[in-house]
């Protein structure tokens, strides 16, 4: 018997991201395998114990510690090192590992002879990642970066001061991404736009933006 635990993200605010009970519905096809989930699983997103234990009988809540210490531990993304030492030795281990930028976690792997997926790693035909959400990551930063310039820019709310410049630097993924965001957190004015925007404060809304076309300066 495999045993798969399924701890819950903690360590990054506002992150309520778990894997719903359609995933656990479609794995109960598999046999000689238990899916351990923390309690409180999936109710930040609404979802209820009874949710998951509809989708499979292989469903069991546990503790936060039970659950890193099965066979197979998989979130989306990492938790602080000291949940990591929580892994079971020689398990797998299947997150979004970020390899370059996590020395520490990478000396856990190492420790700890885990059997480590990236799924920052995985790509399909075309190399290009599945285990991505270029726009949900772009949209977040520029919404909490608008929120913070209202908070900390006197002038925001101002229909005085001159257009606020949006610099987006890159153009993968993400940077394309982050273009689009703006767009939708304007007014949606409908003025022709440019990969180089700014925008300035218009109406009666604080949040509302109209989008003007410009170039780079």
């Amino acid at each position: 018997m495999k045993t798969v635990g399924f701890p819950m993200i903690r360590n990054f605010s506002g992150d309520s991201r778990d894997f719903i009970p359609e995933l656990f519905a479609f794995m109960d096809r598999y046999d000689d395998v238990e899916f351990y989930l923390e309690d409180g699983y999936g109710e930040r997103l609404g979802y209820t114990k009874d949710d998951y234990y509809k989708a499979s009988s292989k469903v069991k809540f546990v503790s936060r510690e039970e659950s890193f210490g099965k066979d197979i531990t998989m979130i989306l993304k990492n938790p602080e090192l000291e949940d990591l030492e929580m892994l079971k030795d020689g398990s797998v281990y299947f997150s979004m590992l970020h390899y370059a930028t996590r020395p520490g976690v990478r000396e856990v792997i190492e420790r700890k002879h885990l059997k480590a997926f990236a799924m920052d790693h995985v790509v399909d035909d075309d190399h290009k990642r599945i285990f991505v959400d270029f726009f949900g990551t772009a949209f977040n930063a520029c919404k909490y970066g608008v929120d913070a310039l209202k908070e900390t820019y006197p002038k925001f709310h101002s229909k005085d001061r001159g257009p606020i410049k949006a610099l987006v630097m890159g153009v993968g993924g993400v940077g394309q991404n982050a273009i689009r965001s703006l767009e939708i957190l304007s007014d949606k004015s409908g003025d022709e736009t440019t990969p180089f925007t700014k925008f300035k404060y218009s109406g009666n809304k604080s949040e509302h933006f109209s989008i003007i076309k410009t170039s780079l300066e």
